[in-house]
């Protein structure tokens, strides 16, 4: 890709257009199809026509899923229970982190989180093993790494003409240069469809094609992203991901392009099967935008573009302590207590005051317990605190503290959601948040 060597000024620190080449140069997009493939789509439409025997096993869980799908008026509450029905004009406030919300919650090591994503973006990774594979390719992309963080952007405005929305995103209002040193995994544009089991659609293969408006040409000239998508019976469904050009979306987000960005998305479908046989196709599937995200991963010796310090984020006051202290710390010689180890610790992060979107809560874990003689070797002490403790003994007064305590010896990080006054949201990495293991020191 060529590019016109630029200087230009952001938040008083100046960039150079060779300084932001390295970075696009690091960040090559590629394009994908997350259709499940011919043989397999042979089998859904079969299956679903009732070809293939009700005997096989994954024939036998669609037709399932489908007539849950399809349950009508005389069971109206049993719908409401099952389909997760989507507004348009619901909570939207919700729906625009919520994509970026189950990646900080697979980066958390949240096991359920994955699943939960496939449901939602994938719904025919449960029927077709490629279709599975290529949607946990996406997701590891972005989470298997403990040193990916996130930039992510909300509709400034959009408008919707039949099967296609318009949607701008703002100028970015930070400090981009923060991010030089990273690399650009990838960039996500997170869309809302009207969920499957809402219109009775047992299968559909769409077209996704996403243009870039060009300020020059005043046209949606520039593809960056085009894909095959497809939903299965599901009762959920409720979102599609276009993973975009990275190329040709980082001169935006640096500010080379110092404007709005403005994208056109058009979902086409290619292949769709419903109940009612009456209905041969239905269009304006997808109802708006949601959010842009861009992934970066941090850069060798780079320090994390995203940060807030522990007390912006858990601000703290003495009234905090107004319910009562707790001695976490395992020194009191009571031969109930247990021997030293970790145990569940469960920190709600949605408390007044806290400045954290996501997640709402979380087990941050904690040290508690007997450090007493003999030390075992679960209670992971080091030689310092044997010895320690043996002293303690050995010269044991009452006005003499405890030498050894139960606590943290190996943390994990917390990634965290973070709403800016910008009008972005940071996915922010917390170090040293999360107890691994405890012992005794």
């Amino acid at each position: 890709m060529k590019l016109i060597a630029l200087v230009l000024f952001v938040v008083d620190m100046t960039l150079t257009g060779a300084q932001i080449s390295r970075v696009l140069h690091r960040s090559g997009g590629v394009m994908d199809n997350f259709s499940p493939s011919r043989s397999e789509e042979a089998f859904i439409v079969d299956c679903l026509k009732g070809v293939i025997s009700d005997n096989d096993r994954r024939c036998h869980e669609m037709r399932a899923m489908a007539r849950d799908m399809t349950v009508k008026a005389t069971s109206r509450r049993r719908i409401r229970r099952f389909c997760k029905v989507i507004s348009k004009t619901g909570d939207l406030a919700a729906l625009e982190i919520e994509y970026i919300t189950k990646i900080v919650a697979m980066k958390n090591r949240d096991n359920s989180a994955k699943r939960d994503a496939m449901k939602m973006v994938a719904s025919c990774s449960r029927f077709a093993s490629s279709t599975r594979r290529k949607w946990k390719s996406f997701f590891d992309a972005r989470t298997s790494s403990d040193d990916i963080e996130g930039k992510t952007f909300l509709p400034t405005r959009q408008e919707t003409d039949g099967d296609v929305i318009e949607v701008v995103f703002n100028a970015p209002a930070f400090n981009a240069s923060k991010y030089l040193n990273h690399d650009l995994v990838a960039v996500d544009l997170a869309l809302l469809r009207v969920p499957p089991c809402q219109i009775d659609e047992y299968y559909g293969k769409y077209s996704l094609v996403v243009r870039k408006f060009s300020q020059q040409a005043q046209e949606f000239e520039t593809a960056v992203h085009r894909s095959e998508q497809s939903s299965c019976p599901t009762l959920e469904g409720y979102m599609m991901v276009a993973s975009l050009d990275r190329d040709e979306l980082s001169p935006w987000f640096f500010k080379i392009e110092n404007e709005q960005l403005k994208m056109q998305v058009q979902v086409a479908p290619f292949q769709q099967i419903f109940s009612d046989e009456n209905i041969s196709e239905l269009t304006n599937i997808v109802q708006r935008a949601l959010s842009l995200t861009f992934h970066f991963r941090i850069g060798k010796n780079a320090q994390p573009a995203v940060v807030h310090s522990i007390e912006h984020l858990f601000p703290f006051h003495l009234e905090d302590l107004s319910n009562g202290r707790r001695n976490r710390r395992g020194l009191r010689r009571n031969t109930d207590n247990p021997e030293c180890g970790r145990k569940d610790y469960h920190l709600d992060l949605r408390k007044p005051g806290l400045n954290i979107a996501s997640p709402a809560s979380y087990n941050v874990g904690e040290c508690y317990g007997r450090c007493e003689y003999p030390l075992s070797s679960h209670m992971n002490a080091t030689n310092h605190s044997i010895v320690m403790k043996r002293e303690e003994i050995g010269n044991r007064r009452p006005s003499v503290p405890p030498t050894v305590d139960c606590v943290p010896l190996e943390y994990f990080k917390l990634h965290y959601l973070y709403i800016d006054d910008t009008n972005t949201v940071d996915d922010g990495i917390l170090n040293d948040f999360i107890v691994r293991h405890c012992g005794c020191i």
